[in-house]
């Protein structure tokens, strides 16, 4: 069963188009990599959240980095912008702007975690 076309909102949560050309249309890739991607992201962002306590900057900005990276190459794109305003604030120590968009960040993951398994329905 091939994907079903997506609205804009759903392009910015996951574009399953691209990732899905990226893996060869290949859909048990498809649906592993995307849980190995959740486990990842759950665990980077448990690292985020005690380098948020300790105001490690450095190592903010380096987390996000690669959650922005792991992000992009699943064509998370919603999830990728929320990185790239973490690791902008923490390059420049605003604690209060990380704050908030790991807020987002957690809001978005949410949202993807959704979607997915909706996409886990649809796929089989």
């Amino acid at each position: 069963m091939p994907l079903k076309t997506q609205d804009k909102i759903e392009k910015e949560i996951l574009n399953t188009e691209e990732f899905f050309e990226r893996v060869q249309k290949d859909k048990k890739l498809f649906i592993n990599i995307l849980d190995v991607f959740a486990k990842d992201f759950r665990h980077k962002r448990e690292k985020l959240g005690l380098a948020l306590k300790r105001k490690d900057f450095s190592g903010i900005a380096s987390l996000t980095h690669s959650l922005k990276g792991a992000c992009a190459n699943i064509a998370a794109k919603k999830l990728k912008n929320t990185c790239v305003l973490i690791e902008d604030a923490a390059v420049k120590n605003d604690f209060s702007l990380i704050k908030k968009e790991l807020a987002q960040l957690d809001s978005s993951f949410k949202e993807l975690l959704k979607y997915i398994a909706k996409l886990k329905i649809q796929l089989k």
